[in-house]
C-alpha cells in the first residue's frame, strides 16, 4: 500500500463507505476496498487512507478476530501512521473479539476505544451506551434478527483486557479529545473511534 498513511477497517460495506466519505470530506485521498480484495490492487494505491470492508459483522467470533487481527498487522508497516477500526454505533457485531485481536497486534501500544457518536444520538456515559437517552438494549436494536444488542455495558461487550481503554463521550468535543490523545501519542495506539470528529 505505497503512499498510505492511515489504514482503516470496517465490518461491513456501509461502514467502509461511510468511513471513506468522512476522510475524503477532510481532503484525504481515499481508496475503499471490498472483501475479499483487501490488497488495495483495485483503485488508486497512492492514497492517504486505505479503507477495507472486512465483512466480519456476521462471521463467527473466532473468524472475525482472525481476519481483523491479520489486517491490523498490516498497520505495523513503516508507511502506516494510524490504524483505525470502525465499529457499529449500536455495538452490534463482533466488537469484543475484534478489539481483543487488535490489542494483541498492538501489544505495548494499546487500543483507545471511543464508541460514542453524539451527532447521531449515540452517547456513552459511565461506560453505558445510550441511544437518544435510552439504554441501547432497550431500543429496537435489541430486536435485530441477526445481531441483537443485549446490553449497553460497553466493557461487558468488549470484555476484560488491560490494553483496551474505553472512553465516555457525550459530545463531539469529547470524541475530539480522544482523537487528539491518539494523535499525540508515540508510538500511536490503535484508534477505535466510532465518530470521526470535525476538529
Amino acid at each position: 500500500m505505497p503512499g498510505t498513511h492511515i489504514l482503516a477497517t470496517a465490518d461491513d460495506l456501509t461502514g467502509a463507505v461511510e468511513t471513506g466519505a468522512k476522510f475524503a470530506a477532510r481532503g484525504f485521498r481515499v481508496t475503499v476496498t471490498l472483501w475479499p480484495d483487501t490488497a488495495g490492487e483495485t483503485g488508486d494505491a497512492e492514497c492517504d487512507v486505505m479503507v477495507m470492508d472486512t465483512e466480519t459483522r456476521h462471521l463467527s467470533a473466532e473468524d472475525a478476530a482472525a481476519r481483523i487481527g491479520s489486517l491490523a498487522a498490516r498497520a505495523l508497516s513503516p508507511q502506516i501512521e494510524l490504524f483505525y477500526h470502525k465499529t457499529d454505533s449500536t455495538l452490534r457485531g463482533n466488537i469484543g473479539p475484534e478489539l481483543r485481536a487488535v490489542a494483541g497486534v498492538f501489544a505495548g501500544r494499546g487500543v483507545e476505544y471511543a464508541p460514542a457518536y453524539p451527532s447521531l444520538g449515540r452517547t456513552v456515559a459511565r461506560g453505558r451506551l445510550l441511544i437518544h437517552s435510552v439504554p441501547a438494549h432497550q431500543t429496537e436494536f435489541a430486536r435485530d434478527p441477526l445481531d441483537p444488542i443485549w446490553t449497553n455495558d460497553v466493557r461487558g461487550i468488549v470484555g476484560e483486557h488491560p490494553a483496551i481503554r474505553i472512553h465516555d463521550g457525550e459530545t463531539e468535543q469529547d470524541v475530539a479529545v480522544v482523537a487528539r490523545l491518539i494523535l499525540a501519542a508515540s508510538p500511536r495506539p490503535a484508534a477505535i473511534i466510532r465518530s470521526i470528529p470535525e476538529s
